[in-house]
């Protein structure tokens, strides 16, 4: 059943590849091309079986431009946050990414932000684009703080560029939670598509200090984040056991 979906998942990703080319060819507002990455998601959730829950969104205001930073154990992780979340958004992505044909053609092209995660300068240049996307475009912006996905569905470790984006920027992170994702894509710790339940939880937004900052208070921010990205995990799997 896996190879199945598999399957159409490819030739559905490839399908909304090339239309969202198309989109970016014609509409330079990006409209067309947001409209497009909620039936992108959609898609790929209904084609492998998975279900989405969404609890937290009372908590978001959807004129406002956030940084969302999520918990990462599967590549399920995108399209739940690209499905639920109530603005539109735009992801940090890794430059490899980029020269997969169709889909990583349209990442490059669209108004997400490429980084190269060997080059120091390529990172600071992601962090002043998405600075001025979420300024000028008012765009909120998503960021993966771990870096990589879990391997054991424990939340890594996080890194500091969300936080000194945040930091820089004055705009509030929001701590998101997601529970049953990794189940759903790499059970057992290979790939495989397991039919089921995916939670994203959207906690409230922790605004950065006010004043110029420095590294004790981005690296308190960090901590806050985390801690709460871990409770409400924690509670979420209590609950599902229950």
């Amino acid at each position: 059943m896996t190879l199945i979906r598999v399957i159409l998942l490819i030739f559905f990703v490839t399908g909304c590849s090339i239309t969202g080319l198309f989109y970016l060819l014609i509409d330079k507002s990006h409209r067309l091309y947001f409209r497009l990455s909620r039936t992108f998601p959609r898609g790929i959730l209904r084609i492998s079986g998975i279900k989405l829950v969404v609890t937290g969104t009372e908590n978001i205001d959807p004129n406002r431009a956030y940084v969302y930073v999520p918990n990462h154990t599967s590549f399920y992780d995108i399209p739940a946050m690209q499905l639920s979340v109530p603005n539109r958004m735009v992801m940090i992505f890794k430059k490899e990414l980029g020269r997969i044909p169709f889909f990583g053609w349209q990442l490059e092209l669209g108004p997400y932000i490429s980084v190269d995660r060997k080059n120091p300068k390529s990172g600071m240049k992601s962090i002043e684009e998405a600075d001025r996307l979420l300024n000028e475009r008012k765009y909120s912006v998503l960021l993966f703080a771990e870096g990589t996905r879990s391997k054991d569905g424990e939340v890594q470790e996080f890194k500091r560029g969300a936080f000194y984006l945040a930091v820089k920027v004055k705009h509030p992170i929001v701590p998101v939670t997601i529970v049953g994702a990794r189940e759903r894509g790499n059970a057992g710790g290979r790939f495989k598509i397991v039919p089921g339940t995916i939670y994203v939880h959207y906690d409230k937004p922790i605004f950065p200090p006010e004043g110029n900052l420095g590294k004790k208070e981005e690296l308190e921010l960090m901590a806050a984040v985390r801690n709460k990205i871990i409770e409400n995990k924690e509670r979420i799997e209590n609950e599902r056991n229950h």
